[in-house]
C-alpha cells in the first residue's frame, strides 16, 4: 500500500486545536486569508505581501516511518521583485495571519524557499527526538496509519515595488521524503 499525502491549510485562528481549515488544492497567495483562493479575485499590490499560508502535511497509508522531508520550488520562474518565503518549522506568534512581513522564526529571518532539492531535510516532523513519523504512533488499523502530520510550515509571497502588474508565473512546489 502507498502513502497518501494531503496539504492541510490553517486559516485565521490556527493553532487552536483544530485539524485545519481545508485541504489545500493550491497554495495560491492573495490579499485575504483564505484557502484555495482565486488570485485574480484577491490581487496583491506591487510592494505588498500576500497573506501567509500555514500548511501541515498529512500522511496516511502503510509505512514503518517517514523521514528526511524536503520541500522546494522545483519549477516556475520568479518575476522581477517577487519572492516566496518558507519555513518548514513555524511556531505561531500572537495574532492571526497577516499580510505584513512574515515574523521571524526562532530569532532568524524566514528565508526564501529553496529552488533546488535541499541537501538535508527542511520540513520538520513532530517526533522531537528523531524527527520522523512512526506508523505505530498514528496507527488507525493494523498496518495502516492516519493522522500523522508534519510540523507547521509557513509560506508567504512577498513583492517589491518593482514587481510588474498582472499575475505571477505558476510555480511547482515539490516534496520528497524517505518511506520505510
Amino acid at each position: 500500500m502507498a502513502v497518501t499525502v494531503y496539504w492541510v491549510e490553517f486559516n485565521a485562528g490556527y493553532g487552536d486545536g483544530s485539524t485545519g481549515t481545508a485541504l489545500a488544492q493550491s497554495l495560491n497567495f492573495g490579499s485575504v486569508d483564505l484557502a484555495n483562493l482565486t488570485p485574480a479575485s484577491y490581487p496583491i499590490a506591487a510592494g505588498s505581501n500576500g497573506f501567509a499560508k500555514y500548511i501541515k502535511i498529512h500522511f496516511s497509508g502503510s509505512y514503518t516511518q517517514i523521514s528526511n522531508a524536503k520541500l522546494w520550488k522545483s519549477n516556475g520562474a520568479y518575476k522581477t521583485g517577487e519572492a516566496i518565503k518558507f519555513s518548514g518549522n513555524y511556531v505561531k506568534g500572537t495574532g492571526a495571519p497577516t499580510a505584513t512581513a512574515l515574523p521571524a522564526v526562532s530569532g532568524k529571518a524566514v528565508p526564501d524557499i529553496a529552488v533546488a532539492s535541499p541537501g538535508s531535510a527542511n520540513v520538520c516532523l513532530p517526533d522531537l527526538t528523531t524527527d520522523i513519523l512512526k506508523q505505530s504512533e498514528h496507527e488507525s488499523s493494523p498496518g495502516y496509519a492516519s493522522g500523522a502530520y508534519s510540523s507547521m510550515m509557513a509560506f508567504q509571497l512577498q513583492t517589491t515595488s518593482s514587481a510588474p502588474a498582472g499575475p505571477v508565473n505558476t510555480k511547482t512546489i515539490s516534496l520528497t521524503y524517505d518511506r520505510q
